[in-house]
């Protein structure tokens, strides 16, 4: 599943955590605003990367379940590959 996260009040250290955690499963969309691809939920996204505990601040870890917009093609892309890479497993 393709999660988005949007940083609180420490995006980069939860910008570290990302690039450690997802270093071939993220997506930098503009600064403190990610997408990931994680076989988990929401929940255990957001303890992985620290959110929960609070090392890395506050964030939101919200599951998408559809998606509508205007970015660059590479965006639109990368969440097609991904969203294929989470349905296989």
């Amino acid at each position: 599943m393709i999660f988005a996260i949007v940083a609180g009040d420490n995006p980069k250290a939860l910008g570290a955590a990302i690039a450690q955690n997802y270093p071939s499963g993220h997506f930098q969309l503009a600064e403190g605003q990610w997408l990931v691809v994680d076989n988990g939920t929401a929940k255990e996204v957001s303890d992985k990367l620290g959110i929960t505990s609070g090392e890395r601040g506050g964030a939101l870890v919200i599951a998408m379940a559809g998606y509508f917009g205007r970015k660059p093609a590479n965006l639109w892309e990368w969440i097609m590959a991904k969203s294929v890479q989470a349905a296989n497993g």
